[in-house]
């Protein structure tokens, strides 16, 4: 049984928000992540898809969960 594909559209928003809710402006996230600011843009509009590394240090480094991040959860926070 193949899986659904995630919403890189929607991932993509997450994204965004997280990087507006922490006050980070593009340049700072993207030092943060260590992606460029073209790949941060593809990201937030859902035009590139993102590795499980990217997708682990964004929730690592902001502190919100994967789970969230992918539309699984409405918790935002991960317990770590």
């Amino acid at each position: 049984m193949s899986q659904p594909m995630p919403d890189y559209t929607y991932i993509g928003r997450r994204i965004q928000e997280i990087r507006l809710r922490k006050g980070m402006s593009k340049t700072a996230f993207c030092d943060l992540i260590g992606i460029s600011s073209a790949t941060l843009r593809a990201y937030e509009k859902g035009r590139q898809k993102m590795n499980a590394e990217i997708l682990y240090l964004i929730a690592k480094e902001t502190g919100f969960s994967l789970d969230w991040i992918y539309g699984l959860s409405e918790r935002e926070r991960h317990g770590w």
